[in-house]
């Protein structure tokens, strides 16, 4: 899971009301997907991508390539009982992409 959403995650369980809508200005000024480094590994980065709801979703995913999508393997999970859906994927350092 990216870093800064490991961070978030402890923020809410000790009871950080306001760590969501900080998490959220912060990513609305930025381009996403989040691409953070990875510690100790020069080849790979943490490549997050993040979906908002504020309705019942049953699925929402990412499509990685031209293939068919895999609902298992590129599903994005909510964060808690969030509005908040991402999927972190470990990614080479010098992938490009285009949405």
């Amino acid at each position: 899971m990216s870093t800064r959403l490991v961070a978030l995650k402890e923020k809410l369980a000790a009871g950080d009301s306001a760590a969501l809508q900080k998490f959220r200005e912060e990513v609305e000024k930025q381009v996403t997907p989040l691409v953070e480094p990875i510690a100790d590994d020069t080849r790979y980065c943490h490549v997050t991508f993040l979906w908002r709801t504020k309705d019942v979703v049953k699925n929402v995913a990412v499509q990685i390539g031209m293939g068919n999508p895999r609902l298992d393997k590129n599903q994005l999970q909510r964060l808690g009982d969030t509005d908040l859906c991402y999927r972190t994927f470990r990614l080479p350092n010098d992938i490009r992409y285009r949405s």
